[in-house]
């Protein structure tokens, strides 16, 4: 089609009504009158998208203005007060009363004086016979003459001093800047500077906040065999040619594999489907760069796991080099292989798979899939498949803190692939609504009897620091809570490599299985997991009372905890689809059998035993339920901060009291949410004990020090009026007192709550327990109020 014809072509689109889901799209296009084509999200381009790897387009416009997609997710970011701000009202509210106190005090007291200074000749007594209107006089008199006693540049002085403290201190700061990626701090929200300060809990995600986000197949198993490298194991198979070279950070090396060398081996068949199988399934982008030279071909995923595994058989031999809707080409030794793609099974997280059924050169029709293990192992064929040494090798994977996939396939019979395609397939994409589920619907009737390939793992590692870091952090007295959607091996693992959990400690795990839920009720279920967290904290309580606990809890246990234990909310239209659905849904609100303790409240008992909290196989919406879960629930209110780099992490990150976002791989969603955004999760330490330290001591001085002096200036009006016959005679001349509060009391106090400093940023980063202040409201309190 081109631009000349498309002017004579007739279509229809049917598509679903403007809405926020910006990963959803339904339609169907009609064109000419002939068979419905259905339109999905791969066909779309919302409103702000950049073109890549094509030159032009023709399109229509679907949605436009305020009904754009993009617009209609646009919401206000929630207004966010810091601790010491609240506080700061309640007092600011006190002086009010205080105030009206001395007023009225001062209204008596001129009452009984005029009563009793009748026979003072000197003194001309000009009353009106209306008593009412003489005490309003007075009290205007008096309420003008104090008025001074509640600072109003108060907030003129805080908004000020927190600007200036980010932009020249916190943005500037060369200590979190990341050379590698030109990316400094970045002060989002300055309200909150203080409350940096004050931290008790951090909320981490795991996947590119604590690790680099960048994937590398480190091993792959095949059958009883592993391949690939190990780390603490003196294979003869990793010994590196002299002149073998490192491409692209890709590091895998087996002398059984490299150079096609696999073909020799017991598996080479199975290897060569294997690395086929990386090469296919997938829905990576390759895009050849041909303004480089030598030109080379790179590949754009939304997911680095996908990339990871595409380079993985690109540097073993199986190289994509092209890719269209309907084919692809893979390069094995110098010659060009084209494959038929017939259709794509796409991934998501119910499914936890994904698939493609590809049509080889030699015509016949394979469906090849990969995904997680706790689903791979239903779909396999009985009695078939080595599925006993796969496990194992899961395990071992696992438990180094690699994520794992499973790779598998089944050769398809073309009458069968045709029937289900024609009557499955094609009619669920033709959906407009409920397409999602009408296709996932179909693809379980394909994804049956497959074979198993092999097993890959992955290795995202972590970030430089973040082991020393989170240790700091928790001298500090901080505790810190993982939240990640690992599986529980590997969520174990990554806990220790962080020195979360360590040789020492005592690991509880509340996981509860399908198989443990098998045939009983939510109730029961609830009821099997509260007589755990129980035994847990009777543990806590006397075997282990002298040992140091973590705890890690699966995303499935979590959903049957938090079941009933969000109180709904106001419904309102800067909701998004799935927080307006499951705050409608009563099953969502809270709800306690009489005389029983919430278990919700059960679990965070336990959680507070334990120093360390790790969840795994967590969704999104779990993770913002975990932090609402202790921000709600504790004594003291304490100020929770949730860390994260992706859009999954959006919610989390909004609904603690501070949201701190990193610029990672993932993108810049979570950095544009956040109230700060920095580069590496090491810089965490210095933000928070560094500069809010300075910023909680220093608001904190600004705060109590502009409320002694107003009070100390009004007092002396106060003390004056004893001597000017209660008249509401000021002691001051204005001029002169503007001058006096500007000069003398106003400016010290900014410059030295831009610049006190108590120790230096090295000390303070060296000796955390320095940070324990901020949490303890050491400066800031009703007593110090007093006090001052």
């Amino acid at each position: 089609m081109t631009e000349e014809t498309i002017k004579d072509v007739k279509a229809k689109v049917k598509c679903e009504a403007p809405n926020a889901a910006i990963y959803k799209f339904n339609g169907n296009i009609t064109v000419d009158t002939q068979i419905d084509v259905p339109v999905t999200t791969d066909h779309m381009l919302l409103r702000g998208s950049k073109l890549m790897n094509t030159e032009w387009i023709l399109g229509i416009v679907i949605y436009c203005g305020r009904h754009t997609k993009l617009r209609m997710n646009a919401r206000k970011s929630p207004h966010k007060r810091s601790k010491i701000e609240k506080l700061t009202n309640y007092y600011l509210f006190s002086l009010f009363i205080t105030q009206w106190i001395i007023t009225i005090l001062c209204v008596v007291l001129l009452a009984v004086w005029n009563a009793t200074s009748q026979n003072h000749w000197y003194i001309f007594h000009n009353y009106t016979e209306n008593a009412a209107l003489e005490v309003f006089k007075s009290v205007i008199t008096f309420f003008i003459l104090f008025n001074n006693f509640i600072p109003i540049s108060l907030y003129v002085s805080i908004e000020f001093v927190k600007l200036l403290q980010a932009n020249l201190f916190m943005n500037n700061d060369i200590g979190m800047y990341f050379e590698e990626k030109d990316s400094p701090a970045e002060v989002k929200s300055s309200s909150l500077n203080e409350e940096l300060g004050q931290v008790e809990y951090i909320f981490s995600d795991k996947t590119g906040t604590l690790t680099q986000n960048k994937m590398e197949l480190l091993k792959f198993a095949i059958k009883d065999k592993m391949y690939g490298f190990f780390k603490e194991d003196a294979s003869p198979y990793n010994n590196r040619p002299a002149n073998w070279k490192i491409q692209d950070g890709f590091q895998f090396y087996d002398s059984r594999i490299n150079e096609l060398a696999f073909h020799k081996e017991q598996y080479g068949e199975d290897i060569h489907d294997f690395l086929c199988i990386l090469a296919l399934c997938h829905d990576v982008i390759p895009e050849k760069l041909r303004d480089i030279s030598p030109p080379r071909i790179v590949y754009s995923s939304p997911s680095p796991d996908e990339n990871a595994l595409v380079k993985a058989a690109q540097y073993l031999g199986f190289e994509l080099v092209d890719k269209t809707s309907d084919r692809m080409t893979v390069r094995v030794n110098n010659k060009d292989h084209v494959y038929k793609l017939l259709n794509v099974l796409e991934f998501n997280s119910t499914r936890k798979r994904m698939s493609t059924i590809v049509e080889y050169p030699n015509g016949k029709i394979y469906i090849l899939t990969k995904g997680a293990d706790s689903v791979m192992k239903k779909l396999l064929a009985p009695g078939k498949s080595d599925w006993q040494c796969a496990e194992r090798h899961l395990d071992t994977m696992a438990k180094e803190g690699l994520r794992t996939l499973v790779v598998a396939k089944a050769e398809l019979n073309r009458r069968t692939y045709d029937h289900w395609n024609r009557t499955y397939f094609i009619p669920a994409a033709s959906q407009i609504k409920d397409r999602k589920k009408k296709l996932a619907e179909a693809a379980e009737m394909i994804e049956q009897n497959l074979q198993l390939v092999g097993v890959t793992a992955i290795e995202d590692k972590l970030q430089d620091h973040v082991p020393d870091s989170i240790a700091q952090l928790a001298v500090a007295g901080i505790k810190i809570w993982v939240l990640t959607g690992d599986k529980l091996e590997t969520a174990i693992n990554i806990g220790k490599t962080c020195r979360m959990l360590t040789d020492d400690m005592v690991v509880l795990q509340l996981n509860y299985t399908d198989k443990m839920a098998e045939g009983k009720t939510v109730a029961q279920q609830r009821r099997e997991i509260r007589q755990l967290i129980e035994t847990y904290s009777n543990m806590a309580e006397t075997k282990y009372k002298d040992r140091k606990l973590g705890i890690v809890v699966t995303g499935s246990t979590l959903s049957l905890i938090l079941e009933h234990g969000i109180k709904p909310k106001k419904i309102s239209d800067e909701m998004t689809d799935e927080e307006r659905e499951f705050n409608l849904d009563p099953k969502n609100w809270n709800w306690i059998v009489k005389g029983e303790e919430k278990l919700e409240i059960a679990f965070l008992r336990l959680a507070m035993q334990c120093r360390s909290v790790i969840c795994c196989r967590v969704t999104p919406l779990q993770k913002s339920q975990v932090v609402l879960l202790v921000k709600n629930n504790l004594s003291g209110t304490p100020i929770t901060l949730a860390i994260g780099d992706g859009a999954n992490d959006v919610s989390m990150i909004q609904a603690a009291h501070i949201g701190v976002g990193i610029s990672g791989e993932e993108g810049l969603q979570a950095a544009k949410a956040a109230d700060y955004a920095i580069a590496q999760f090491h810089f965490l330490r210095r933000l928070l004990l560094v500069h809010g330290r300075y910023n909680y001591r220093r608001i904190a001085k600004l705060i109590v020090y502009s409320f002694y002096k107003n009070a100390i200036v009004q007092l002396c009006n106060f003390y004056y009026i004893f001597f000017n016959g209660y008249t509401g005679t000021s002691l001051y001349e204005n001029a002169s007192l503007s001058l006096f509060n500007v000069i003398f009391a106003s400016l010290p106090i900014v410059i030295l709550a831009l610049f006190d400093m108590d120790v230096k940023p090295e000390t303070a980063l060296h000796f955390p327990q320095l940070y324990y202040d901020g949490p303890a409201d050491y400066h800031f309190n009703i007593i110090v109020f007093l006090q001052w």
